[in-house]
């Protein structure tokens, strides 16, 4: 394993976070999650806006990331737009996941 940040394979493990394989870079001092790591947001309000998918979407360049998940429990129209915009022009794909889908599945899988 590689630091995404300076490439120095200085890295060691740095235990893990929600199940997620954390490292530390002894080079650099920068700490990050696999480079497969798919990143996640969870929001617990009722309604996911624009300015939530603006900043998922920096998150994303950040991190060097070309597809995320943006879980919620509602998207905004806004949001969906956002969303297609930075699709067209920034070439990114982001899955808009809604919380009662996620539970629906789960549920019917323990039902059959």
């Amino acid at each position: 394993m590689n630091c995404k940040y300076c490439q120095s394979e200085n890295v060691i493990k740095y235990g893990k976070y929600k199940g997620v394989q954390r490292y530390f870079c002894k080079d650099c001092k920068r700490k990050f999650a696999g480079i497969d790591t798919i990143p996640k947001m969870q929001y617990p309000t009722d309604q996911v806006g624009r300015p939530d998918i603006e900043n998922f979407e920096v998150a994303m360049k950040r991190d060097g990331r070309n597809k995320g998940i943006f879980v919620g429990f509602s998207f905004s129209g806004e949001a969906e737009k956002e969303v297609r915009r930075i699709e067209r022009e920034e070439g990114l794909e982001i899955d808009l996941v809604l919380v009662s889908d996620i539970v629906e599945k789960q549920l019917n899988g323990r039902m059959k």
